[in-house]
């Protein structure tokens, strides 16, 4: 069942994968409307605390952002109960937490920094 923000309960509306709700009419399944959700909330309510994101973070810094599969097995070891598959390790990096990280622009010594490190590696 599907319920409409005006309360009204639709047996004919599924969940479908991902974030598009489906109508069957005539057998045929109909992607009427596609709705963006928050990952944070949405994981918030799967249990993600902030103990599971600072053990992901720390896991990160040590493996890299590329190493998903060692981060998700040193992850799982630690949380046997909370076990997460690569894809919503990785879901859960690049939304919330990493999205999270410093927001504010660059000061003096990041800018010297990049242009130095332009001016040795140029655009490679």
């Amino acid at each position: 069942f599907f319920q409409a923000e005006d309360g009204i309960r639709d047996p004919l509306w599924s969940r479908g994968l991902g974030d598009v709700y489906k109508r069957q009419v005539h057998g045929i399944d109909l992607q009427l409307m596609q709705i963006r959700v928050c990952a944070e909330s949405v994981e918030d309510q799967l249990g993600w605390k902030k103990e599971h994101d600072n053990y992901l973070r720390s896991l990160v810094e040590t493996y890299g952002a590329r190493n998903w599969k060692i981060v998700v097995e040193s992850f799982n070891n630690k949380f046997p109960d909370f076990k997460k598959s690569v894809h919503q390790c990785k879901t859960r990096w690049h939304r919330v937490i990493e999205y999270n990280t410093k927001k504010h622009p660059w000061d003096e010594a990041e800018r010297l920094r990049l242009l130095l490190a332009h001016k040795q590696f140029k655009n490679k």
